[in-house]
């Protein structure tokens, strides 16, 4: 045990090491990323906030092998496959005041308007790519177009399909995102509108994970699919469609780049289900155990449909010291948690305000506040930035937020059998982070603390179960990105502690480390990037997964061990086109454990993956 602890020990601070190592200039070295030019040359804002403009710099080679938004940041826990249902790495409760259904596993994959991008173009743009694995039935396409038509017109569209059969049995998984968007400018640039489609569509067979993780090992049971799993013939799908249209208008001015009075409007029209039926369920209730309210078939149906009207006026004087945005919102919830149907409404004052208090001082602050029936829901943030050069930024954050129960923690029904009927009492939330910028070295260094009352949380019973007290998390995160010479290291530590490690299921650390090479080969006419990156967690008594509420839940199982995930990567880069050859879980064939991140479902064994991505100009 001991050697374990030290060959743990010693990995963590050789990933450290290049943190301090190469954090200031080496002597002959440079701390910038070496020189890779951008071949698009265009920024693009966020449908969210269009005044915020941003370099798009997706077509140069270094990060290209993270082919899944999940991958990109290294923050989430799946399942093991791709389009898994995932939970964050740091323990984040939704702090957002308005009602919600509650089935949040697909949250970061979905299109919305706080992802769409909105492109500032010189010429147009077409982008697909594709990525596989072992075989044609694992893998993940995307394209991205964008034009500019006469009369101040731009469309783009935004695609993505993944496809996956698993390494285990009934574990297909087809998601299919779609985003579209057409863009209005005035000629005199006073009036901006945006028509928005988004489509999340989630299709997945459920196996529930493997009956034992004591198998693998075992003669014939090395081929994946001869590993027991609890559900055959289980499946889910959770369908979204968004309508949207948005307006800004400002009087002789360009309302993007707003100064003076203006005019905001949004409407959307939110479409939403989930669905979980199981045609054949274990005979003996084993698996669902209280929530098997029918041995003949299980259903779980629960549809949403909002109706979202906000209204606002915004002010910037010429000065361009001060923004100002107020207004009211208004929601109209239909909910259809089969056979139960019912109609809520909500109304929000909501109000935003940005102060540059001095050149080097930034005030930010937000307040969504229920009237009307949604008195007891609001949330307050603000946002206070130092500019503090050379010696660095200094960033607090505070978030105070009150809301209701998600509808899911307040009732369900299962095959049309009511299972739990709940009045709990709102979740009270406050967040405090600083966050400082250290030039000298090249890092970020996050500092934060959480505290929660009457938190909610799903228990070994797959039941919502509230916790009256309060739960405090304490979390620090360390990152930093680097270079010397043609070497980039990329590094994210996370610490966090809680004083109820029973219900906020946690590791007390995490990291991940990538070290690459990228430089020009064949006389420059061929880029490369090679390199690794490694990901790792201390042990901890994780969380399952529950595909009938679509919940992650307390169960009393073996803990999650610490393993090291390596991976492998090569891409190369030629003007417009981009491959890379992915080698993942290499450290899985010379080790006799599996790697998991939700208790009863491994993670993928030892797997290649190759893709490609190719840039388009009209």
């Amino acid at each position: 045990m001991y050697r374990i602890g030290f060959i743990k020990s010693l990995i963590f601070l050789v990933c450290l090491a290049p943190m301090f190592l190469f954090g200031q200039r080496p002597t002959g070295g440079s701390t910038q990323v070496p020189d890779e030019p951008d071949t698009l040359q265009a920024s693009y804002f966020l449908l969210s906030d269009p005044s915020i403009s941003r370099n798009y710099d997706d077509t140069v080679l270094v990060g290209f092998h993270r082919y899944e938004r999940i991958r990109d940041d290294e923050n989430y826990f799946s399942l093991g496959f791709p389009g898994s249902p995932v939970r964050r790495v740091l323990f984040d409760p939704v702090t957002d005041p308005a009602l919600f259904m509650g089935f949040n596993q697909f949250d970061p994959y979905r299109y919305s308007e706080n992802t769409f991008k909105y492109f500032h173009l010189k010429k147009a743009f077409t982008y697909a790519s594709y990525c596989q694995g072992r075989s044609q039935d694992d893998g993940i396409f995307k394209t991205l177009f964008s034009r500019n038509f006469k009369d101040g017109i731009n469309f783009t569209l935004d695609y993505s399909r993944t496809n996956n059969q698993g390494f285990y049995n009934h574990q297909t998984v087809r998601n299919t995102l779609l985003g579209m968007g057409l863009w209005y400018k005035s000629s005199d640039n006073s009036l901006n509108v945006f028509l928005n489609y988004f489509s999340n569509v989630f299709s997945h067979e459920n196996n529930g994970g493997v009956v034992s993780d004591t198998l693998f090992n075992q003669t014939f049971l090395n081929q994946r699919i001869a590993i027991p799993v609890w559900l055959t013939n289980a499946f889910t799908r959770d369908q979204q469609k968004i309508y949207q249209i948005k307006a800004n208008y400002l009087p002789g001015k360009d309302s993007v780049d707003s100064k003076g009075i203006g005019f905001n409007y949004l409407f959307k029209w939110d479409r939403r289900f989930f669905k979980y039926f199981d045609l054949s369920p274990p005979s003996d209730s084993s698996y669902y155990e209280s929530l098997m309210t029918d041995d003949r078939g299980i259903r779980h149906f629960f549809e949403h449909n909002v109706i979202h009207n906000r209204f606002s006026l915004s002010f910037q004087p010429k000065d361009d010291q001060k923004w100002v945005e107020a207004g009211i919102f208004h929601n109209y919830h239909q909910i259809n948690q089969e056979p139960d149907v019912n109609n809520r409404q909500e109304w929000f004052l909501f109000g935003k305000f940005k102060w540059n208090l001095a050149t080097r001082i930034q005030l930010e602050s937000k307040a969504d506040i229920g009237i009307a029936g949604s008195q007891a829901s609001f949330l307050v943030q603000g946002r206070l930035n130092l500019n503090l050069h050379p010696a660095g930024e200094l960033t607090g954050k505070l978030t105070i937020s009150r809301r209701r129960p998600s509808m899911l923690e307040e009732k369900a029904f299962i095959s049309q059998e009511l299972v739990w009927d709940n009045s709990f009492d709102n979740l009270f939330i406050n967040r405090l982070q600083v966050q400082y910028r250290f030039p000298w070295l090249n890092l970020i260094a996050e500092g934060g603390q959480l505290l929660i009352t009457n938190y909610i949380y799903f228990n070994e019973m797959a039941f919502p179960e509230q916790f009256k007290n309060t739960i405090t998390l304490t979390s620090l995160r360390l990152g930093q990105t680097s270079a010397w010479r043609k070497w980039q290291f990329e590094h994210q530590v996370l610490f966090q502690i809680s004083n109820n490690a029973d219900v906020v299921r946690v590791p007390k650390w995490h990291s991940s480390h990538e070290v690459s090479f990228t430089g020009p080969v064949f006389k420059s006419a061929l880029l490369i990037n090679t390199g690794l990156s490694l990901n790792m967690n201390a042990d901890f008594q994780g969380v399952t997964y529950a595909p009938i509420i679509g919940q992650f839940v307390l169960t009393n199982d073996n803990e999650i061990k610490w393993y090291p995930d390596l991976d492998i990567f090569l891409g190369i880069k030629v003007k417009y086109f981009r491959a890379f050859l992915k080698m993942e879980n290499i450290f899985q064939l010379t080790r006799s454990d599996i790697h998991f991140q939700t208790i009863r479902y491994p993670q993928q064994d030892f797997n290649y993956r190759i893709g490609i991505g190719w840039y388009f100009f009209n």
